[in-house]
């Protein structure tokens, strides 16, 4: 199974952004970080490769994946 989380593209080309990317709503006045995850998977199996912070509507995104 795959769950696909779709967000705008900014300027001339599309970003994708892989397991273990990070966002968050700090620029809302929000502490809250957050990161495309698989479900159910232990926290030290998880990616943590740098990359492109996530837009505002992936973060929401992978938020709502979280809970």
């Amino acid at each position: 199974d795959r769950l696909l989380v779709l967000g705008p593209v900014a300027g001339t080309g599309a970003v994708r952004h892989g397991e273990g990317a990070r966002g968050g709503f700090h620029g809302f006045g929000v502490p809250v970080t957050v990161r495309l995850t698989r479900m159910g998977l232990a926290e030290s199996a998880r990616t943590t490769e740098a990359g492109p912070a996530l837009p505002a509507s992936l973060a929401v995104g992978a938020w709502l994946l979280e809970h």
